[in-house]
């Protein structure tokens, strides 16, 4: 019988000492009986909180500590009114502080090495200049931004033949690598009057032959002069330059061989 007390006697006081600490531990919830987990400032509880440089206060996509190191606004998710997000623009490459930079309408990726090209010239073995122009996207599109991508320039005029008969197959190259970098650029230097292209003419000929890569204008062909000896320009006319805008092939023709060769890893 001693034996049966002293174990009730035990188990009565476990009892106790389990429901005075329940009874402690519910008189700290809040009369719904759901526990606050929100972290309060100013709270002195030992709840863990965030630092303070991973608050996104914008929801752009950069944190306020990013925000002040780049000089955005961390209350404006756009700070320069360019239509797309601060964080967009870093992750793109551009500067979220300047309207006239901004990634491409086509999603053409720009790459990061833009601003560090240093142009020689036009001539085999060469950095090729850069150039700045009109796009069928009515935006301005500049070489250097594919510094990283292996890039065929193409010289050509809405009324030439030749010209009109490969823009097809290059529209091909382009979707089949440009997931590899490459970049098809075709430079159109007369519309079908012989006048500088408009950017209907440029969007006319990017719908008529299925293509998804830049098409400028390039006006009495002054881009595409810069890689010819002469005066004269037979159409069309390839620039192919390696990964870095370095020239490998000047005025000449291109298969679709080279092109893979230089995308090999």
């Amino acid at each position: 019988m001693s034996i049966t007390r002293v174990t009730m006697s035990l188990a009565m006081g476990s009892l106790l000492t389990l429901m005075a600490c329940t009874a402690t531990q519910l008189d700290d919830l809040p009369e719904d009986g759901v526990e606050d987990t929100n972290v309060v400032p100013g709270d002195d509880d030992d709840d863990t909180t965030n630092p303070a440089g991973d608050v996104d206060s914008d929801g752009d996509g950069l944190t306020d500590a990013e925000e002040d190191e780049l000089g955005t606004d961390k209350d404006n998710p756009d700070t320069d009114g360019d239509g797309y997000l601060d964080g967009e623009e870093v992750l793109g490459n551009t500067n979220p502080n300047n309207a006239d930079d901004h990634p491409y309408q086509a999603g053409w990726t720009i790459d990061a090495c833009r601003n560090d090209v240093q142009h020689e010239g036009n001539q085999l073995g060469q950095v090729a200049q850069d150039f700045t122009l009109l796009s069928q996207y009515g935006e301005d599109v500049t070489l250097s931004d594919f510094c990283d991508d292996v890039v065929l320039l193409v010289g050509s005029a809405s009324w030439c033949g030749p010209c009109q008969a490969e823009a097809p197959e290059l529209a091909g190259w382009f979707d089949d690598h440009e997931q590899q970098d490459l970049m098809v650029i075709t430079l159109l230097g007369e519309n079908i009057y012989g006048q500088t292209p408009s950017r209907a003419d440029l969007q006319e000929w990017a719908q008529s032959f299925g293509i998804h890569h830049p098409v400028l204008a390039d006006s009495n062909f002054q881009v595409t002069a810069r890689f010819i000896d002469g005066n004269q320009i037979a159409l069309p006319t390839m620039q192919l330059l390696d990964r870095g805008l370095v020239i490998q092939v000047r005025d000449g023709w291109v298969s679709e061989g080279q092109v893979e060769q230089l995308l090999m890893p």
